[in-house]
């Protein structure tokens, strides 16, 4: 979980990159774009590793209360 908040926080911090460069005139369009594809494909990789880990924990926690003696 603590990756994918970490990734979740890289993502954010390319979207305030990409937010300053807006607001600067001489920007290049074509690198706004790769930061645009930049920050969407970490937003998303963080989002899985954090649901995962989600049930990952989820899955451990009913294998214990599950367990037969």
């Amino acid at each position: 979980i603590g990756v994918g908040t970490c990734i979740m926080i890289l993502s954010l911090l390319v979207e305030a990159y990409g937010g300053y460069l807006l607001t600067h005139p001489p920007f290049s369009v074509p690198y706004y774009y790769v930061l645009i594809v930049t920050e969407e494909s970490l937003e998303m990789i963080g989002t899985s590793c954090v649901v995962g880990g989600i049930l990952y924990a989820m899955r451990r926690v009913s294998k214990e209360r599950l367990k037969f003696s």
